[in-house]
């Protein structure tokens, strides 16, 4: 509808002008928020994290952040965003966010969220206003198909024989496979296919291997074309590695990556 596109035209215009500004999607925001939290209880013993974070965020990373795709997924982030939000709106903090639900819509069904989120949407009711944007125009898929990348098929439906190879192909011109390795999230070391900004991976190694959003962020900055192979249907029971690839297609999307995706059944 147009969401990203307003917020991310308001960044520009404002960043040139205001140097201490952010824009980041907001799964990134909220694991720079639970490392800071974490390293509260070592530096200022004592302090109330929330009080922490806010002071280190004005002094670290800008007095306006423009976050994409807020969403609310954990107890843990829905107990921590009242305290954090009222002490970055305290602390001066102008936020930007876009969302694909209304704040009475987040954390649809999660635990305990009739204790945790009505303060939150009154909090940010109080600090800031929210804007319906409703539009049946899907910006993206114009701009897709006018800059002609639409023109070859980026999914497949039930792993059809020989789609991962012919994309590494075209995308590589044909170069062997070689393991490359990157650094990942806090510091470790991952190994990965790849070859002159493409890779080749799987759902298995990707998404029920333990890896964090910012695994997901640093793959997808040094590689502009990623090929997931075998992914699944997905239950009930899988609702961990359901998590971690809507982080990974999330995760993607931010950093303008293509997604080669081979799901081993229809998707519909």
């Amino acid at each position: 509808s147009g969401k990203s596109m307003v917020m991310d035209l308001f960044y520009a215009c404002t960043s040139h002008h205001l140097g201490r500004c952010r824009r980041m999607h907001f799964h990134e925001f909220m694991h720079l928020i639970h490392r800071m939290v974490h390293q509260a209880k070592g530096d200022a013993p004592g302090v109330r994290p929330a009080d922490y974070v806010a002071k280190r965020i004005v002094k670290e990373v800008g007095t306006l952040l423009c976050f994409d795709e807020m969403a609310i997924t954990t107890i843990q982030d829905c107990c921590l965003l009242t305290p954090l939000f009222n002490a970055m709106w305290d602390a001066g903090i102008v936020t930007i966010m876009t969302s694909n639900r209304a704040p009475e819509d987040l954390y649809s069904g999660g635990l305990n969220r009739h204790v945790y989120l009505p303060p939150f949407v009154a909090s940010l009711k109080a600090n800031c206003r929210v804007m319906p944007l409703i539009s049946d125009t899907d910006y993206r898929q114009e701009q897709v198909a006018r800059s002609g990348l639409a023109v070859d098929p980026v999914f497949c439906e039930q792993e059809e024989e020989g789609f991962a190879q012919q994309w590494w192909h075209k995308a590589t011109g044909g170069a062997e496979r070689q393991l490359e390795t990157f650094e990942a999230g806090y510091g470790r070391r991952l190994e990965v296919t790849g070859h002159g900004g493409v890779v080749l991976t799987s759902f298995e190694e990707m998404c029920r291997q333990t890896r964090s959003v910012e695994d997901y962020h640093a793959l997808c900055s040094r590689y502009h074309t990623i090929i997931l192979e075998g992914i699944p249907t997905l239950d009930a029971d899988g609702h961990n590695e359901a998590r971690r690839f809507t982080n990974f297609i999330d995760a993607s999307y931010e950093a303008h990556a293509r997604l080669v995706a081979c799901f081993d059944a229809p998707i519909g």
